[in-house]
């Protein structure tokens, strides 16, 4: 365990190897936050006092990382140490100072922004667990457990010294440097002790502990030295966040994603997997499969994901009373929390959302409830609606996909009756479905259901010890098969030619092909819920639902054809589409997929708004264009020729509609739909 002093001693930074996370509270106890979790052996901690950053160690993983103060964005720092131990931050020259405790032991130092590393200290070491740095005098201390005693290297003058040993120490851990006075702790004495580095043979006891499990692991002051940085200061823009270098602060994206710009992205295709504390998007491409956390606050208890390719929003369910579902993107902004636990209310209270499935074209989220057995939903594009009840008296419903073009909903329920079910979408506008049983035989924990890229069957994965499997069922033919064999599968979903899925018992995220071969592992995690996110799907990507053309283009001459095609979504066909112009309707199809509305020879009258609008069961959706139809030119007549070709060419729009004005013998105006032709001192009529 390390801990730290930050913001003028009203925080303290920890580690904690018993709940394996780093954390920060205030000092009176009030507020605690996590900032990194699911660490196998959390050590070190410092904190750069210039960019809010949290540097930590973790000694089993061998590697040093990276976490903002609010625990939003998160950097692998160093990896491929055998056993990192104590960290120090010198906020002077921007460097990071490490300790490692394995079979080679040394102390080492990386830039702030985690690069240019080396190593300072090879020799006079053997288990160097803790570091402290006198910024003033630009030395470094450290404690060695095993050699029993504190040693010293002057980074100016680049020597090593031996500091306290012998009688004087017995078990050395924590260290801490103050005001020309070290202090650390001794697990042999149980005590913290102190000595004046200008007077070293002189040591104090300080505290001590008489309990035998109460052995002090760390020290560190209420009171941290002030410091004054020549680096510069911190201005990032989420999702950048500020890293200190030797050569200043500098902006950079959070690991795993691109520099676009300003902006950072995440390089397609991936999977997000949903871990307790975390959202985390792991690479499908290639066989060097990378992890980014998605930086968002830290979360309590994150079970399902899913995600809205037409909004670019990721939705999670956290299970950790009080519940709640939440949206945000990629980069963490737009963070909202959809619907949150309400004991009091009389359906949806929302009490374990375990499974999560988004219906894309009426844009309704739905969630299952394993607590009050129900699935619910919430519309996104009418929030005023509020939740609504979709199905309920169900027993332990888990996991749920919606299939649009069927419009259908399936789920899994692994109560004492386990199944897989389906339920139709076309009631929810119209109360509780109906619930029909696709498959009881060999299940025990049907604990997810995902669509085959096809959209012709169903892909389930059952967990349990009488077998755990990977199965599909066709939804035409109705029958079953049972892919492949895997550990304690919890969440699935498949993309293009791939299936993905969380395994509990080997803690790890899987890929193979829909058959059951090439088998491989992507990331060595425990995860919970899985979305596959395909962006290679550019029908899936460029989803608008409807889409209206004009041709040959939005603007053009009159007198010349045009077309308005109103296209639905492959994959749908709405009960109805109706064309409009300017609020009045036109034209009108039933299950039809598109609409075709054609124009021999426009006119001006045929400029305006058009409205492509589509209904379905449970929602509606419209696009629109604006036409623009130009004016017809008429050119200057002076002989009798072209007189008559120009009265040719009138004389169709002149049988539509003619009206004659005779104000004087000198003058007379020809009239048609917005074509207006003056011509003086020669009379004429049609």
């Amino acid at each position: 365990m390390d801990s730290t002093i930050y913001r003028g001693s009203k925080y303290l930074v920890f580690t904690s190897e018993t709940d394996r996370t780093v954390e920060r509270v205030t000092i009176d106890g009030r507020f605690r936050l996590t900032l990194a979790s699911g660490l196998p052996k959390p050590h070190g901690v410092a904190v750069d006092q210039l960019t809010s950053n949290v540097y930590y160690s973790d000694a089993q993983l061998g590697f040093i990382g990276l976490v903002d103060f609010e625990g939003r964005y998160r950097v692998r720092c160093l990896s491929g140490l055998q056993r990192a131990g104590g960290l120090a931050f010198d906020h002077v020259t921007g460097y990071l100072y490490y300790t490692d405790f394995g079979p080679r032991p040394m102390i080492g130092r990386v830039d702030g922004d985690c690069s240019n590393h080396s190593i300072i200290v090879k020799t006079s070491l053997s288990s160097p667990v803790h570091i402290a740095l006198d910024q003033t005098r630009r030395v470094l201390y450290w404690t060695d457990v095993r050699l029993r005693r504190i040693g010293s290297y002057n980074i100016q003058t680049k020597t090593v010294a031996m500091v306290l040993s012998g009688i004087q120490l017995g078990y050395p851990f924590g260290i801490y440097y103050k005001d020309d006075t070290l202090f650390w702790t001794d697990w042999v004495t149980k005590c913290v002790h102190s000595s004046s580095v200008m007077s070293l043979n002189q040591t104090e006891k300080l505290i001590c502990r008489s309990k035998r499990t109460d052995i002090p692991a760390d020290v560190t002051s209420t009171h941290p030295v002030s410091i004054k940085s020549t680096l510069g200061t911190c201005s990032c823009m989420p999702p950048k966040f500020c890293l200190t270098s030797t050569g200043g602060v500098i902006c950079r994206c959070p690991s795993g994603y691109q520099e676009d710009g300003n902006k950072c992205r995440l390089p397609g295709p991936f999977v997000l997997v949903a871990t307790l504390a975390a959202l985390k998007a792991v690479s499908t491409k290639g066989s060097n499969h990378w992890v980014a956390t998605i930086p968002l606050p830290p979360q309590r208890k994150v079970l399902a994901v899913e995600y809205d390719y037409r909004d670019e929003l990721i939705f999670w369910t956290d299970v950790e009373l009080p519940s709640r579902i939440q949206s945000a993107r990629f980069d963490g902004s737009e963070l909202r929390t959809l619907v949150t636990h309400i004991p009091t209310r009389d359906v949806c209270q929302l009490c374990s959302p375990a499974g999560l499935a988004y219906d894309w074209v009426c844009r309704c989220l739905y969630w299952s409830d394993e607590c009050t057995g129900e699935i619910c939903y919430i519309c996104l594009n009418r929030p005023e609606t509020g939740i609504k009840q979709f199905l309920r008296g169900l027993d332990k419903p888990r996991g749920i996909v919606v299939n649009p073009s069927r419009k259908e909903l399936y789920f899994t329920d692994w109560g004492s009756s386990p199944r897989i079910a389906q339920a139709s979408l076309s009631t929810c506008s119209r109360g509780i479905s109906t619930v029909v049983s696709l498959q009881t035989n060999n299940l025990q924990w049907p604990n997810d259901v995902a669509l085959h890229p096809g959209k012709s069957a169903l892909l389930y994965g059952n967990a349990g010890q009488r077998g755990a499997y990977i199965g599909s069922r066709n939804l035409g033919v109705k029958f079953n098969v049972q892919v492949m064999s895997v550990g304690h599968l919890f969440g699935l979903d498949a993309c293009n030619d791939t299936m993905y899925w969380t395994d509990w018992s080997a803690n790890r995220v899987y890929a193979a092909a829909l058959n059951g071969l090439n088998m491989r592992p992507m990331a060595s995690f425990r995860g919970n819920g899985i979305k596959a996110v395909c962006l290679l799907n550019q029908a899936v990507v460029g989803l608008r639902n409807i889409i209206v053309s004009v041709k040959p283009g939005n603007v053009f001459d009159a007198g010349r054809a045009m077309t308005i095609t109103c296209k639905v979504f492959p994959d749908l066909i709405p009960l109805r589409i109706v064309l409009l112009k300017d609020g009045r309707r036109i034209k009108e199809l039933q299950n039809a997929p598109s609409l075709t509305y054609e124009v021999s020879k426009t006119i001006v009258e045929d400029c305006g708004r058009y409205v492509c609008r589509a209904s379905l069961d449970c929602c509606s959706n419209e696009a629109a264009v604006t036409v623009t139809v130009n004016r017809l030119v008429i050119p200057s007549c002076e002989t009798v020729s072209c007189w008559l070709s120009l009265f040719l060419l009138l004389l169709p729009f002149a049988l539509l509609q003619v009206r004659v004005r005779r104000n004087s013998l000198s003058t007379l105006v020809l009239s048609v739909p917005k074509i207006t032709i003056m011509r003086s001192k020669v009379p004429w009529s049609p």
